[in-house]
């Protein structure tokens, strides 16, 4: 398994953190896909930090296109 890093603004990374923990525990879509990573065996603060991941994909792909959060099914 690859190593968390610590790379890059850490107030930025804390915030993004905390926005993953919220919205795992609050979104269907997001608590669904921290729970499959969960059990595809990785450790809960890894499944945190890769929903966290997809939270910014998330995220991006709405400032992109312009569009609300509208999940097309929960994964």
């Amino acid at each position: 398994m690859s190593k968390l890093s610590k790379r890059g603004n850490r107030h930025l990374r804390r915030a993004v953190y905390l926005m993953a923990a919220a919205v795992a525990s609050k979104n269907p879509f997001f608590k669904a896909y921290f729970l499959r990573r969960k059990t595809e065996g990785l450790p809960p603060q890894k499944a945190l930090f890769a929903t966290a991941h997809k939270l910014l994909r998330v995220i991006f792909a709405m400032l992109s296109n312009r569009t609300d959060f509208k999940p097309k099914e929960v994964i």
